[in-house]
């Protein structure tokens, strides 16, 4: 037995359109409310930084007398700059800082919207209600949208934006792709990749694998391998070359943001036994400890 639609396509989406536009101000009501909380610990030093960028172009900031001018650059400064231009339109306070957080929610949510278009088609217009809801709504997005940090704002927007580079070259609107895949496209991957290295150099390493294997099905193994190799090489050498300019540019030691991730890497945890043995075990201990913040959603203190 066949059920009979509602209304026409056109009517449906519209109606999706307001729910959605609906829970999205519920949601800038809620952030809101709690936007102006004072910053503390690690949310003081990307506006910190981003501050001192809106006024001198450079990641520079004051931390005290025996380190005068402390860099911002712990990693590239993708993410300082943008909201270096925030802090610059709408000034410098708890508020605006995490209102430029609440801004990328909202713009990861429609690049996975995309991807879920990209995937099936007319469908993503009718479940936008209920994702928004799932996504906006949930105390998790509320509360790491408010974290003044590149995981929290930029970086998963533009991660997500690799992924549906990389679906859409096999589906579109639903539908398997037949016709030939043009090189722009190819090269709208490694550009989404370029912006990722320029916001961090960690996560971004592990979603290049994943691009191999969601290219397998649409180009063969050996294509997909191809464009794998020259996305990754082409998007590294990139960043690493306007890196170093952009340092040479400003007059600021690059060098120290690849220090850094490598210091992250190598000595995170005790370091009174340096060994993979011991890395290992304090990442099972760091899991463990943060399982009970993740299984509860929020903590008492927001």
């Amino acid at each position: 037995m066949r059920f009979a639609r509602k209304g026409t396509p056109a009517q449906e989406t519209r109606l999706a359109g307001y729910a959605s536009a609906g829970i999205i101000f519920f949601f800038i009501l809620l952030f809101a409310s709690s936007a102006a909380k004072p910053l503390h610990l690690d949310n003081m030093d990307f506006p910190a930084a981003a501050k001192q960028t809106a006024l001198t172009g450079v990641p520079v900031y004051y931390r005290g007398e025996n380190d005068p001018n402390a860099l911002g650059l712990y990693h590239p400064p993708l993410y300082i700059y943008l909201l270096a231009a925030w802090i610059r339109v709408f000034g410098f306070g708890e508020s605006q800082v995490r209102l430029f957080g609440m801004t990328c929610a909202l713009l990861q949510g429609a690049v996975v919207l995309c991807i879920i278009r990209t995937l099936f088609g007319y469908a993503a217009c009718m479940w936008q209600p209920f994702f928004w809801i799932l996504f906006l709504l949930n105390p998790y997005t509320l509360q790491t949208a408010s974290i003044t940090d590149i995981d929290s704002t930029i970086y998963g927007p533009l991660l997500c934006f690799v992924l549906w580079a990389a679906l859409r070259i096999s589906w579109r609107d639903g539908e398997w792709r037949t016709d030939p895949v043009f090189r722009w496209e190819y090269g709208l991957i490694g550009l989404a990749a370029f912006f990722c290295l320029w916001s961090k150099l960690t996560t971004v390493l592990l979603v290049f694998p994943a691009l191999f294997l969601l290219l397998i099905s649409r180009v063969g193994i050996w294509r997909a391998a191809w464009v794998t190799i020259c996305v990754v090489v082409g998007s590294i050498v990139a960043f690493v070359g306007s890196y170093y300019a952009y340092g040479a540019l400003v007059g600021v030691n690059v060098g120290f943001t690849f220090g850094f991730t490598w210091m992250s890497f190598a000595h995170r945890g005790s370091s009174a036994a340096p060994g993979l043995a011991a890395r290992l075990g304090d990442y099972g201990r760091n899991l463990r400890f943060m399982i009970p913040f993740m299984a509860s959603w929020t903590d008492r203190k927001s």
